[in-house]
């Protein structure tokens, strides 16, 4: 790791901009793209 975490995972989140923003985070039922392999 290059640079030393500056608190917690749930502090980062809470000291968050995007906070309270009401964000729709719910996962699309799409069909999955087809790949070439």
């Amino acid at each position: 790791r290059k640079t030393a975490r500056k608190g917690t995972l749930a502090e980062f989140l809470l000291e968050s901009p995007l906070r309270g923003a009401d964000l729709d985070l719910e996962r699309q039922p799409d069909e999955p793209r087809d790949q070439p392999l």
